[in-house]
């Protein structure tokens, strides 16, 4: 997404933002993963929102309001998604 789905978003409409949330799962092996993240987003500069580390509600609360929700995963069932 943040590599190579935002810029071409942005192409389309320069105001489109991207709301990053998380949660707190601090996983070691993850941390080049998440480097790599944090320099995309300073790439993309303020059409990312961080919103940091939600309680489930808060978090439900911005998928109701989102206009397009993506939940990156590798499992095909969601059903663990709670």
């Amino acid at each position: 997404m943040l590599r190579d789905i935002m810029p071409r978003l942005l192409e389309r409409d320069s105001e489109f933002q991207l709301y990053l949330a998380g949660y707190e799962h601090d996983v070691p092996t993850l941390g080049g993963f998440y480097g790599e993240c944090d320099r995309l987003v300073a790439r993309l500069g303020d059409r990312v929102v961080r919103l940091g580390a939600l309680r489930k509600a808060e978090l439900y609360e911005h998928f109701l309001s989102a206009g397009v929700f993506l939940y990156p995963d590798t499992v095909t069932n969601a059903a663990h998604v709670s």
